[in-house]
């Protein structure tokens, strides 16, 4: 049984290596902020976005190459342009290194 933390990917020798992990969103439910946090195993382009429930990208957190370890980043309930988003539920997209993995966040107002 796989953990649903991890990303896995398989390297060109065929060793299993995980890339992603430790991919969390806390507090969850939130009001005011939550952070999300992952950390890597190797240097790699990272991509965090918020998207609503009907699949329109709301904000953009990270989108640039990250190092070695953990990482973190806050979320304050705001679009693209620092405006408050409604109440609701909302999906953390992280993508790095091809893969692809999404948390549920409920913000509640």
């Amino acid at each position: 049984m796989l953990d649903n933390s991890a990303i896995l990917s398989i390297e060109e020798n065929g060793e299993l290596n995980d890339v992603l992990n430790n991919f969390k969103v806390y507090p969850n439910p939130f009001n005011v902020n939550t952070t999300i946090s992952y950390s890597l195993n190797e240097k790699l382009f990272t991509s965090i976005d918020i998207t609503s429930s009907s699949g329109v990208k709301i904000r953009s957190l990270v989108s640039e190459v990250k190092g070695v370890g953990s990482h973190r980043v806050t979320w304050d309930g705001t679009n693209e342009n620092n405006i408050g988003v409604a109440a609701g539920i909302y999906f953390v997209n992280i993508r790095s290194k091809n893969k692809n993995e999404i948390r549920k966040v409920l913000l509640m107002r």
